[in-house]
Parts: structure tokens; sequence; C-alpha cells
């Protein structure tokens, strides 16, 4: 089973390479087979450059661009609807999602389950800096 990393990114220059390059260490460590999906929502810094370069350093590293309007939600359903896994997973760019818990999640999926989620609100999750009106959202 290959499993789809979908990475939405909107002006991530500061933490993207980094972010990528431990997802894709992680799964090839764990013997995953994945591809890595960028999708880039009309960044105005250096996010679309390190794209290029993320693609040319990691052959499971693809990127697209998402056309406007940009936002959270237009860049997923792009990812959704262009990623070529058997499964999808939803990864933030900024390395708040632990990749251990992107192997436990296919590691649950292999098992038989239909969909895996992770929450920070469950017991043993937690949230750091985490902005008060999302949270009551979220809750």
């Amino acid at each position: 089973m290959k499993i789809s990393a979908i990475v939405p990114a909107h002006n991530e220059e500061g933490c993207l390479y980094g972010t990528v390059r431990a997802i894709a260490q992680t799964l090839d460590l764990e013997g995953i087979p994945h591809e890595i999906l960028i999708v880039n929502d009309n960044s105005v810094d250096r996010t679309m450059d390190i794209c290029q370069e993320l693609s040319e350093t990691f052959g499971t590293v693809r990127y697209i661009n998402n056309q406007p309007p940009n936002g959270f939600g237009f860049a997923l359903r792009r990812g959704l609807a262009e990623f070529d896994g058997d499964a999808a997973a939803i990864v933030m760019a900024d390395a708040s999602d632990d990749t251990i818990d992107l192997v436990a999640g296919y590691r649950k999926l292999q098992e038989g389950y239909d969909c895996v989620f992770g929450s920070r609100f469950i017991k043993g999750g937690f949230i750091v800096d985490y902005p008060i009106h999302k949270l009551a959202i979220n809750r």
C-alpha cells in the first residue's frame, strides 16, 4: 500500500524543507511506499523554489501549484484530487505533525482499518501556542 502525504504550503519557506525531509526520511527508514505531494498555495515567498529543490532532491516528492483563490481548504481539495497513493494523509508544513504518527496511522491501515484520525484533543494529546478562538471552534 502506498501512502500520499499531502502538504499544503502557503509561504512556508522557513520550515517546508525540514518538514518534507523529515517525512521522506522517516517513511524511507520504515520502508513505507509513499509520495509526498506539496500543494503550493499561491506563495509569494521562496516556497516555490523550495518545492522545486525538494522534488529534485527526493524522488518521492512532487509539487503542484494551486490556482486562486488560495486558502487551506482549497489547497486540501487540490491535493486530495491529485494524489496517487492508495491512502492520503494531510501533513502540516510547519512540522506540527510528528512523522511517527504518520507511520502509526499507516500501520493501522495495513491492519485493515478503513481510516485513521489523529487529534490533539484526545487523552495524551496536547497543543502549544494554539489561538483561543481556534481552540473553541475545533473543540
